[in-house]
């Protein structure tokens, strides 16, 4: 049991530091998104602004013919803004109104600062464009059925000129009403249909009625090239970026940061052929090739691309991509709305980041119905977000797609590549998050690579996205509406927004709302009074109203339910008030709620109710109150009087009731279940639950913490315990039950310290023939105590030398109350004086008394010497074998020079004894060798004998 007890705590221990991991990740995610678009923009709205003087401002226009163009009143033309070299806070302004052909591709040198690239002027967004447009209508030629151009003759043509050395890779052609031809053919043989076309080597080759120019006249030729190349540290906005065979926007150097793209249209982009042997197409309004970081692109209007509106990807293994923000864009005909893939194409094991990428607020229409995909050589892939495969998508890819709205998309997510390898479920589950989103479909849209139609939601289920998402079916009508041409070929934003924010109304919009606004207002007359008196009242009243009346028919059931639900806590705000006839006006209440029944039925006019269940709830309703009756709740008696009265009601048809009845029961339970579930928390919020512990300080003492539960409590693990000794720290997770509710409360010890200090570099007992630096390893140290000869060594501290004779006591004690103690010993030992080894004190003169041994001898402060067990007089002589004990119960043995027979002296019969061992005629002990070796070299022999013939000599 224990054991299973330890690992429940265990694996609630994990999952509470899973939470906090992610908690911490989302609020890592989001300051990360709140700095990047607020520094973008702010350091925008710094740069836009004409009193800026940090920097210098350049005028470019269509005719401009100045060299410097710093007045926009002579400005310069786009040619000579090549030439220059931009730095930090310079301003790159294109005249309102005028067209300029060329690549945007600036020498830039910002790395302190921002560069600006904008509009000046009244007038249209000045156009960017890519485009050759045919000034000579006799330029086509006929051959074999087919009519042809030379594309390399630019005398024919007017506009971008040549940029490229491939004139052949023509990707659209467009009329002169702006209509896109794109069914570019790889082989003559391919063409089928009236404007197919083919480029082979410089000629391009088109089926026509009649000569092209006369029936679709001024025609323009769209070669491949990257429209605008951005840098670092860069701002572009209210540019009208259009007819490029490439890219609209893409990267000028492999690295790139600090980005912010406004207000730009980026139109007619894509479609240029690949390379000259490998037909593929391809091309994106806005591409970050491999890295992008810091980046915002927001109020852009993105139409008629062939491939992305917005793509970040890439096949090298490099610093890949970091916040990337696409918000409130209005994205038209575009083949993908987005595509997203890196890895390293060498190396697939190698991925580089996809981190902090967020997409939202934005409005897709028509995705994959455009020229693009009627055009394309990869229809498939066709989708609001292209993702590929596992392989393209690093581990720790980290995706946000919000609140966007999809008007007629063809399919919502494409994940697989042509070897039909996909990412798996649990790889989309953890790199994307999408929700709140808006869908507006037709019955030929599908959510996942062609494998479903919009009815079937069970794969978004599976996938786990498009949370809370609203789903809705358009109509033909609905249809047209949604693909107004005018509106779809507007370069006004506003216009364009404003436009389908109110087609999302009108759809929404219907005639069942009206009942319901006639109930509030015969509420609001029939209670008149009442409203005067409370105001808040009569305001929610007009906010509930004002919501019912922007609500629509294509509304998610749940938020007309959530208005329901707001009329019910107004009859919170009547039960707190003073009102008389509150209980009149509960029921009148009711009412409007019944008035909601032909929105609630409309797509499910019936509901079979579970009887059994709406009763048990009403059984344990009255079982809470009747437990909870010290919490004043009279008022939800009476509540619970009218859930069950309407309970009563649809209880009499026994198989399927109208949906209002249902729902006006269902809220009435749980409206009553709020409030008394709302007494409840106000009564534990001020009554908490709170913990003690019996130390708080750091100690060596177990710890017990309790839980100071109340006779509405009681604990539920721990055998019913409410407190818990912790032997050592860790935590401990209590359940406990109050009110009907469950509890988990968590304690955790982290101040029980039972570790010894650990003393190194020196032993106990041990004597050192030289000076010791001690060390104290302790993660709790307190203070640590060193004495000499039973003195206090002042100002010690950790990592000073002891060099002083003497007998020392090291004393470490941790704030917890741990000691460590210990006793060493330094003796310096002197050739004339006393020595010591191994525990013997040598070189002890004859006839020395104690009380001399004791003048001579200060490495010990108290000690006796015993023969024996008795402790010597200070007049007794120190003979070999005598024993010291100092204080602390060590014992070293006394040696005396000569003295073999332990009498304390030197005299002859010790030489004979000495003889007699050396002629081996007797043994010694070890005391007594000790004694014989008076010279110390660990070596008995006539030497020995001849020294202490001399010393018997010297002490006659």
């Amino acid at each position: 049991m224990k054991k299973k007890k330890q690992i429940i705590i265990i694996i609630i221990l994990l999952f509470l530091v899973f939470i906090l991991i992610q908690v911490i990740g989302n609020m890592n995610f989001k300051m990360k998104y709140e700095f990047v678009t607020s520094k973008l923009t702010h350091t925008a709205n710094f740069l836009r602004n004409e009193s800026n003087t940090e920097g210098n401002t350049y005028y470019i226009a269509m005719n401009g013919t100045s060299n410097e163009g710093l007045d926009k009143n002579n400005p310069m033309c786009l040619e000579e803004a090549k030439k220059k070299t931009y730095t930090s806070n310079d301003r790159i302004l294109f005249k309102a109104g005028d067209i300029f052909y060329g690549i945007l591709n600036f020498n830039v040198n910002n790395d302190n600062g921002y560069i600006y690239i904008g509009s000046y002027g009244e007038g249209e967004k000045p156009i960017i464009s890519g485009a050759n447009i045919l000034i000579n209508a006799e330029a086509w030629e006929i051959e074999n059925g087919l009519y042809r151009i030379d594309l390399s003759n630019y005398n024919n043509f007017y506009g971008i000129g040549e940029t490229t050395w491939e004139p052949f890779n023509i990707a659209f052609l467009e009329d002169e009403k702006g209509k896109i031809y794109g069914n570019r053919k790889k082989s003559i043989e391919d063409i089928e249909n009236n404007f197919d076309f083919v480029c082979i080597e410089n000629f391009l080759y088109i089926k026509s009625e009649k000569n092209p120019s006369e029936l679709l006249g001024k025609i323009k030729f769209i070669m491949r090239v990257d429209l605008v190349k951005i840098s670092s540290n860069m701002i572009i906005e209210n540019l009208n970026i259009q007819d490029a065979g490439g890219h609209g926007i893409s990267k000028k150097y492999s690295y790139i940061e600090n980005v912010y793209i406004n207000n730009c249209i980026i139109q007619n982009i894509g479609g240029c052929q690949q390379t000259e042997n490998y037909f593929p197409r391809y091309g994106n309004g806005i591409e970050f090739w491999n890295q992008a970081k810091n980046t915002l692109i927001e109020n852009c209007i993105i139409r008629n691309i062939y491939d992305a509106a917005y793509t970040i990807q890439g096949d090298t293994d490099i610093e890949g991509f970091e916040n990337n923000v696409f918000r409130n864009n209005i994205l038209i005909n575009c083949t993908y709305d987005e595509e997203v893939w890196s890895y390293d194409k060498n190396q697939k094991d190698k991925k580089s980041k996809i981190i902090g990428y967020v997409s939202e607020e934005n409005v897709s229409i028509n995705q994959g119905n455009g020229w693009g995909y009627d055009s394309g050589t990869r229809r498939e892939p066709a989708s609001t977000l292209v993702f590929w495969d596992n392989d393209t998508l690093p581990d720790n890819t980290q995706m946000v797609r919000r609140n966007n709205t999809y008007y007629n998309f063809r399919n919502l997510y494409y994940t697989y590549n042509e070897y039909n390898n996909g990412i798996t479920k649990d790889k989309f589950k953890k790199v994307l998050d999408s929700e709140n989103n808006k869908l507006y479909m037709t019955d030929s849209s599908t959510f996942l690579c062609g494998q479903g139609n919009f009815y079937d939601r069970t794969i978004l289920d599976e996938y786990e996205q498009e949370k809370n998402a609203k789903f809705y079916l358009l109509s033909d009508n609905d249809l047209k509406k949604v693909l107004n041409d005018d509106i779809l070929n507007s370069n006004d934003y506003s216009k364009i927004k404003t436009y389908y924010e109110n087609l999302e109304n009108e759809f929404e919009y219907t005639e069942k709302v009206k009942p319901i606004i006639e109930q509030y207002t015969n509420f609001e007359e029939k209670y008149l009074k009442e409203m005067e008196d409370f105001r808040e009242i009569q305001k929610n009243i007009n906010n509930i109203r004002q919501n019912i009346q922007n609500t629509t028919i294509s509304t998610d059931i749940t938020y007309i339910i959530q208005q329901l639900e707001q009329t019910y806590k107004i009859g919170i705000e009547i039960i707190n008030t003073n009102i008389s006839n509150k209980e009149d006006m509960l029921i009148d209440i009711e009412k409007i709620g019944r008035a909601y029944k032909n929105i609630i039925d409309l797509k499910n006019e019936y509901v079979k109710v579970d009887f059994g269940n709406i009763e048990s709830q009403i059984k344990l309703l009255t079982e809470q109150l009747n437990d909870n009756l010290d919490l004043n709740i009279q008022k939800l008696s009476n509540l619970e009087e009218l859930a069950l009265e309407y309970y009563n009601k649809i209880s009499d048809n026994q198989n399927y009731v109208d949906q209002y009845n249902y729902i006006s029961s269902k809220y009435l339970i749980e409206y009553v279940n709020i409030l008394l579930n709302s007494k409840i928390t106000e009564y534990i919020e001020t009554n908490p639950i709170t913990v003690s512990y019996s130390e708080t300080k750091l100690t060596n003492k177990d710890v017990i913490a309790t839980l100071n539960i109340g006779s509405d409590a009681k604990v539920t693990n721990n055998e019913g315990n409410n407190t818990y000794t912790f032997k050592e720290n860790g935590s401990f997770s209590f359940e406990y039950e109050r009110r009907g509710r469950t509890f988990s409360q968590e304690v955790k010890v982290e101040n029980i310290d039972k570790i010894l200090p650990e003393i190194s570099n020196i032993e106990n007992g041990k004597i050192y023939f030289e000076s010791v630096i001690p060390n104290v390893n302790d993660e709790h140290l307190g203070k640590v105590q060193v004495t000499l000869n039973g003195q206090a060594i002042e100002g010690y501290s950790l990592g000073n030398e002891l060099t002083e004779e003497g007998q020392y006591e090291l004393v470490a004690t941790d704030k917890a109350g741990n000691v460590t103690k210990v006793v060493f010993y330094i003796f310096l030992n002197d050739e004339n004086g006393y020595q010591i080894k191994d525990n013997n004190i040598m070189n002890i003169y004859p006839e020395t008394t104690v009380k001399e041994f004791k003048e001579a001898f200060t490495l010990l402060k108290e000690y006796v010497i015993k023969n024996v067990d008795k402790e010597l007089t200070e007049e007794d002589n120190i003979a070999t074998g005598n024993v010291l004990e100092d204080d602390e119960g060590k014992i070293f043995t006394l040696i005396v020079l000569g003295d073999l027979n332990q009498d304390g002296k030197l005299s002859l019969s010790d030489i004979s004894l000495e003889r007699k061992y050396i002629l081996k005629m007797i043994d010694l002990s070890e005391v007594q060798r000790l004694a014989t070796d008076v010279n110390f070299d660990d070596n008995i022999s006539l030497t020995d004998i001849s020294i202490m013939r001399k010393l018997v000599l010297e002490m006659k």
